[in-house]
C-alpha cells in the first residue's frame, strides 16, 4: 500500500475519525483499493505531523467532556425540577454498556473504555457537588 500526499504528513495516512470532528480534509491516494482504517504504512516519515494531530483530538476531547458537563447539568436541573433524584444508577449503567458496545464495535478493548465513562460520570458527579456548593454559599 501506498499513501501519497496526505495533508502534509509524508507517509503517514490520516485518522478516519478525525474527518468528521476536526473537519480534516487530506488528499490521499490508496493504491489496490484498500481503503481499510486498519491499514497503515509501515513508517511515519515525521512524528511532527501525528503528533499536531493528536494534540488536535486532546482538545477536541476536553472540549466534548465540557459540552458533556453543560448538558449534564441540565439534565440534573431538569431532575431537580421534576423532584426526581440526582442520581439514576440504571441510566449510569446503561451509558457504559452502550460506550463498551461502541467500543467493540471498532475493535477497542471495552474494559478501558468502561473506565474511561466511570470517569466521566464521576466528574460530572464532582462538577454537581461542586454547584451545589457554591449555592449553598450563595443562600446561606
Amino acid at each position: 500500500m501506498v499513501w501519497e500526499g496526505t495533508a502534509g504528513i509524508t507517509g503517514c495516512p490520516p485518522i478516519p475519525f478525525l474527518h468528521s470532528i476536526l473537519d480534516y480534509e487530506p488528499s490521499m491516494h490508496i493504491s489496490n483499493n484498500d481503503t481499510s482504517s486498519r491499514a497503515r504504512p509501515s513508517r511515519c516519515v515525521t512524528l511532527g505531523g501525528p503528533r499536531k494531530q493528536i494534540d488536535d483530538v486532546d482538545d477536541s476531547i476536553i472540549e466534548l467532556i465540557s459540552s458533556r458537563l453543560e448538558l449534564a447539568r441540565r439534565a440534573a436541573a431538569a431532575k431537580h425540577a421534576q423532584g426526581a433524584p440526582a442520581r439514576d444508577l440504571q441510566r449510569e449503567a446503561e451509558i457504559v454498556r452502550r460506550a463498551a458496545t461502541n467500543a467493540r464495535q471498532r475493535s477497542i478493548e471495552p474494559e478501558p473504555v468502561r473506565n474511561v465513562f466511570w470517569s466521566l460520570l464521576a466528574l460530572s458527579h464532582l462538577d454537581r457537588e461542586a454547584d451545589r456548593a457554591r449555592a449553598a454559599r450563595r443562600d446561606p
